[in-house]
């Protein structure tokens, strides 16, 4: 998104006339819209490029962050209860504290994401029940390049803990084979108590 129009869609939101001249699609596009790390460094790099970030410039650096944040989301959750087509994010159980994500769908709305998602994803959550909420605008090849990060995030977990298993299977089968050598030499050993 060209630098203008993202200083254009800020500072409408701080004046509260974003609704007037941008679409809710104009927000989800912009780079900063879902991390209040993205809005501190825009405002870091548009006011205070040349600047010390600490003391009163840190300050009024929270402000503002603070300020278009909360412009944000309250914007960002009405265009998420609007359920628009797009992409959805799959997640464990609404009241969650994990912010894992379990996948990406593609859907036309909210009712047909919650279908997909509890049909689906269910299995996945420890309880059974499972969320989605409006993510981005997109399309199908967005929702698979999202999940394909997922996807390659979880084989790689897999490579991990299989090696993790495979040591402790090896520790497990040596110390099994240790006891049963003490126990051919020494048999008391089982009814001693330790």
């Amino acid at each position: 998104m060209a630098s203008k129009k993202l200083d254009d869609i800020v500072d409408h939101l701080l004046n509260d006339t974003f609704l007037e001249k941008f679409t809710a699609r104009d927000l989800y596009e912009s780079p900063i819209f879902m991390d209040a790390a993205k809005v501190r460094a825009y405002f870091a790099n548009r006011y205070y490029a040349d600047r010390t970030i600490k003391g009163g410039v840190a300050s009024a650096l929270t402000r503002r962050t603070n300020n278009l944040w909360q412009k944000m989301r309250d914007a960002t959750y009405r265009i998420k209860k609007a359920g628009y087509p797009g992409i959805y994010r799959v997640m464990p159980h609404r009241f969650s504290f994990s912010k894992a994500t379990l996948g990406y769908i593609h859907a036309d709305s909210i009712d047909e994401a919650t279908s997909w998602t509890e049909m689906f994803f269910s299995c996945l959550s420890q309880s059974n029940t499972v969320h989605c909420e409006f993510y981005s605008f997109g399309n199908r090849e967005d929702a698979i390049k999202l999940n394909k990060e997922i996807y390659n995030n979880i084989i790689e977990e897999l490579e991990k803990r299989s090696k993790i298993k495979d040591t402790i299977e090896k520790t497990i089968t040596k110390h099994n084979a240790n006891i049963t050598v003490l126990q051919t030499l020494f048999p008391e050993l089982e009814t001693e108590e330790n």
